[in-house]
């Protein structure tokens, strides 16, 4: 087989993954939105069992029942969110709402891999103006490979994110405790299906598809520093585009 003919092939066989990839998407979106109704349902017998009986013995029960509800309610709020589109309006946000909102998404990916997830964010609530949408749909996916590459790293693994304001508007950072990158792999990072993971464990997706949507912010998504003290940095613009 030619170089051509691979090339060929290898990007025929991009596109059906692709094309995989976003029925998949769409499934899931399908999911969660039918999710809704029975828990909705559920949430609703468990108030009306508490009222019933105000001083039952399942008390106790019925309250950590509504706890958990409650939590599966977030946890679809929040990766419904993911589907946004991220090419509406450019609106102005609060850059501490749409992080929160990523790390409870990933919290619990973060607790099955035992690795320690941490934020620290600047005191003041600082306005970036775009789609909240995109950068939620960047931070998960950065959020992700970051877990991946500190489980694999040091016996205390952690992913640190850190917001603080930026000369030209707003950076952050996602930092962790993994073994970096090679240089020789580092100019290919951002280049679409390739990946360090094994097979089955990735897509190479993931780095490409959150620098394309920051770009679309009108901001940037690059690699900083060296070895294991590499980190991906975001910056964002805090003044609306003149667009």
């Amino acid at each position: 087989m030619s170089t051509a003919e691979q090339h060929e092939r290898l990007s025929a066989e991009e596109w059906l993954e692709s094309g995989r990839l976003g029925e998949i998407g769409l499934l899931s979106l399908v999911l969660l939105h039918e999710l809704r109704q029975p828990l909705f349902a559920l949430s609703a017998l468990v108030q009306l069992a508490e009222a019933a009986d105000p001083e039952s013995k399942n008390k106790t029960h019925l309250v950590a029942m509504r706890d958990q509800l409650d939590q599966l309610e977030r946890l679809i709020d929040t990766y419904g969110g993911l589907g946004e589109r991220a090419d509406g309006p450019s609106l102005p946000y609060v850059i501490s709402a749409t992080v929160d909102r990523a790390i409870s998404t990933m919290r619990h990916r973060a607790a099955q891999l035992g690795v320690q997830l941490e934020t620290e964010l600047s005191a003041e609530e600082t306005i970036v103006y775009g789609q909240s949408a995109a950068v939620l749909q960047s931070l998960v996916a950065l959020i992700q490979n970051a877990l991946d590459a500190a489980r694999d790293g040091s016996a205390a693994p952690w992913v640190r994110v850190v917001v603080e304001p930026d000369a030209d508007g707003l950076k952050i950072c996602i930092c962790d405790s993994g073994p970096g990158i090679p240089d020789a792999e580092r100019a290919r990072v951002f280049e679409p299906f390739y990946t360090t993971k094994g097979p089955g464990e990735g897509t190479g997706l993931g780095l490409p598809v959150a620098r394309r949507l920051i770009e679309s912010q009108g901001g940037q998504l690059r690699l900083v520093g060296q070895g294991t003290e590499m980190f991906v940095e975001i910056c964002l613009p805090t003044t609306p585009s003149a667009g």
